[in-house]
């Protein structure tokens, strides 16, 4: 497992779908398990793992069609963390897809001794330029 979760998060991309996947997994299985142990009144209609799931697909979707839905408190509770969780997945989702079609695993990762050596380039050049201006400028002077 640790050797899966290392391949997995070596890419950002690739570890952003697996978390997502894995987020979306467990809402749907803890939702489901949920509404099925707050629903047992009697007038309750998700009665079923089968109504729970689809129930749980259809609220973390934000679809919603409204055939099944919570009778109880705790169940509209479960609900609404569902629902929430759903539009924080779903913009994770969108995140990384637009992550994956502007080419952000494309661009080189700089680290920070790179830049160092990038400032002390350009320092030297800076103070090439500004002794060879002096010399251009004294240079003038003396004619």
């Amino acid at each position: 497992m640790h050797r899966i979760l290392t391949l997995s998060f070596q890419n950002k991309m690739q570890g952003g779908a697996v978390s997502l996947g894995l987020m979306a997994f467990l809402l749907i299985t803890f939702a489901s398990v949920s509404i099925l142990v707050c629903e047992r009144r009697g007038d309750a209609n998700i009665t079923s793992a089968e109504d729970a799931i689809w129930w749980s697909i259809s609220t973390i979707t934000t679809v919603g069609y409204g055939d099944k839905y919570p009778v109880t408190t705790e169940g509209r509770v479960v609900g609404i963390v569902l629902m929430i969780c759903g539009v924080g997945m779903f913009a994770g989702l969108s995140g990384l897809m637009a992550s994956a079609f502007l080419g952000g695993q494309d661009r080189k990762a700089v680290g920070t001794e790179e830049i160092l050596e990038r400032l002390d380039q350009l320092q030297a050049k800076l103070n090439r330029l500004s002794h060879e201006q002096g010399i251009a400028a004294g240079g003038d002077r003396s004619s």
